[in-house]
């Protein structure tokens, strides 16, 4: 349910193409539910303990080093007697003692809590990244035929495979710069009590490092993202294109043709996904060398003008390990920023088609019962492809009543599969209506009640689409069989003719039947795609040349079966069969884009 306030809703829509990586970062926050916007609140305040625990361990290593340095300097420490005094009860070697094992404790507690953190961000990603992409493929799923085919098949694939995951990377990204920059911030904010003047220099050099580093390549990223989601594009569309035409490649000798294809824009793909990675992994290198250049000459520096070489050491101590701890948070961020940048199309991609959902009025999950159906009609409907008023059909007026059989024939082109497409809500009229009556004597518009028109009809193309699963589980896709649901099936196949497709009725249930139905002819795909339309008692079928693999014989059986076992559902097929065409009630011929009644 898109349970989503109207405000955010209309935010959403106003800020839907900006594609600034503030407002990709907003737009996920405000699309995410209650549950995990808390779970996010939950990983700051882990990187808000975190950060704090290591400042708790850079600041237990200063008198650690000081104690070992110089043990007697730990009994006129003033923050011993101040905050610490029962440690003074103890010798020297119980004092070394005790700050080894809670320096010890710290730093493994802290290290156990940047793994938990990390675990919980990617687990928190993958739970985010996956309702992403039930919503992401709703919207797909949901839009009209025309906005569905404007776009092709293989760029869909992508926003739900390559693209959907650089999101989860991308959402990934948000909350380790998030944690990064809180453990930064209390690291740093730990150090300049160690030594204000060494802390602010080195820690300074490293962040201003890191922030010029980051304007200077911000341009770069943002052209590579760009590139990035255009290569991977390409190669999904190259890829597909290149299964899609199996049986051309190998009989026209075009393996290499494609292989070098496939090679040109998976490299390309690639290349720039490399330069992304590049970028955002060799500032660590340069930072690592500069930060021993920097702690050393400032440790030299203090070294040399301290009265107290052993407090000096400890300080030093103490500030080395706040950079070793500093410089991979800064490179979290360095890199998370980076990612972020060069995923950003790809991500505000996903949104897109989230927010798409969100916005739209019609709801494609929600289910609604009708009442009843007694006729379907057509009143003055005009259809154009385009803005113009070019159109494919003109003045249609039809009205089929329950129960009724209606024929269209047509030449090949004339629009006779746009006209099923208009009358099943597949596309909407330029003009005109299409409407249906329920028991009520209520007409309502399809365009209007999509899902309850929907809920009561079927539909098998001309090329019936089957998946890689059993007989029964391609007639009740995703349903469970219980006992009735299995005798349906049987009862169904005996209907369209397919009973003694198999030996033995379990394999019904059991044997799979190969990609694409690839074990099965033509004509049996067809009459499992017209079992499949009827296994939910619908109360009009459409048939788009849905029998022409059948021979006459058993096409005139399936439709008689169908008849007598169905007495009160409406059917309307288009075919150019004149033996099909005999078995119906009225026989229509689309011609000059319009729709005129034979006589029988």
């Amino acid at each position: 349910m898109k349970n989503i306030s109207v405000n955010k809703k209309y935010y959403l829509k106003r800020n839907q193409k900006n594609k600034s990586v503030k407002q990709i970062i907003f737009n996920i926050y405000l699309l995410t539910n209650k549950e995990m916007k808390l779970k996010m609140l939950l990983n700051i305040s882990i990187s808000f303990l975190s950060g704090i625990i290591d400042g708790i361990s850079i600041g237990s290593l200063i008198p650690f080093i000081l104690v070992l340095l110089s043990p007697e300097s730990i009994y006129s420490s003033i923050f011993i007697k101040k905050f610490i005094p029962f440690l003074l009860s103890f010798d020297t070697y119980e004092i070394i003692l005790i700050f080894f094992v809670f320096l010890i404790s710290v730093n493994i507690l802290s290290a156990f809590l940047k793994i938990f953190l990390i675990k919980y961000t990617l687990k928190l990603s993958t739970e985010i990244g996956s309702y992403f992409a039930k919503f992401a493929f709703k919207n797909i799923i949901s839009k009209d035929l025309l906005n569905f085919r404007s776009n092709e098949h293989s760029n869909y694939i992508n926003i739900l495979t390559a693209q959907l995951n650089n999101t989860v990377g991308f959402i990934n990204n948000i909350q380790f710069i998030i944690s990064g920059l809180i453990i930064s911030f209390l690291i740093i904010i730990s150090t300049l009590f160690i030594n204000l003047e060494a802390a602010l220099i080195s820690l300074f050099s490293f962040t201003l490092a890191y922030i010029f580093i980051a304007l200077f390549t911000k341009k770069r990223l943002s052209i590579l993202s760009k590139r990035i989601l255009s290569g991977s594009q390409n190669y999904y569309k190259v890829v597909k294109e290149s299964l899609t035409l199996f049986r051309q490649i190998n009989l026209m000798n075009l393996n290499s043709l494609y292989g070098d294809k496939i090679y040109s824009e998976s490299f390309n793909y690639r290349k720039q996904s490399a330069q992304s990675v590049f970028i955002s992994r060799y500032p660590k290198f340069l930072l690592d060398a500069s930060a021993i250049i920097i702690i050393s000459s400032i440790s030299l520096y203090t070294f040399n003008k301290s009265p107290n070489p052993a407090q000096t050491l400890s300080l030093m101590s103490g500030i080395a390990l706040a950079a070793q701890k500093l410089l991979p948070n800064l490179q979290l961020v360095y890199h998370s920023w980076s990612n972020l940048v060069s995923k950003k199309m790809m991500t505000f991609n996903v949104l897109d088609n989230i927010i798409g959902y969100y916005t739209s009025d019609e709801e494609s999950d929600k289910r609604e019962k009708l009442n009843g159906f007694s006729k379907l009609k057509l009143n003055s409907v005009y259809f154009s492809y385009s803005s113009s008023k070019n159109y494919a059909l003109e003045n249609i007026n039809l009205e089929i009543n329950k129960g009724e059989f209606i024929g269209i024939k047509g030449r090949s082109g004339e629009g006779k599969t746009t006209l099923m497409d208009l009358m099943i809500g597949f596309l909407s009229p330029s003009k005109g209506e299409v409407i249906f009556k329920n028991e009520l004597d209520k007409y309502c518009n399809v365009s209007l009640k999509l899902n309850e028109w929907r809920n009561i009809i079927g539909y098998v193309p001309q090329e019936i689409e089957l998946v890689n699963t059993t007989l029964a589980g391609n007639i009740a896709i995703n349903e469970v069989l219980d006992p009735f649901k299995k005798e349906k099936i049987v009862k169904l196949l005996e209907i369209v003719n397919l009973q003694n497709i198999y030996s033995d009725e379990s394999q019904i249930f059991n044997k799979k039947i190969g990609e694409y139905g690839i074990n099965l002819s033509g004509g049996q795909r067809q009459r499992v795609g017209i079992a499949r339309s009827l296994f939910n008692n619908p109360e009009i079928i459409f048939l788009d040349e849905a029998t022409n693999g059948l021979d006459k014989k058993t096409e005139s059986k399936v439709i008689s079966n169908i008849r007598a076992n169905f007495p009160f559902l409406s059917l309307i097929t288009i075919s150019h069969r004149d033996s099909l065409l005999k078995l119906c009630d009225k026989i229509y011929n689309l011609e000059n884009k319009n729709l005129v009644e034979l006589e029988k």
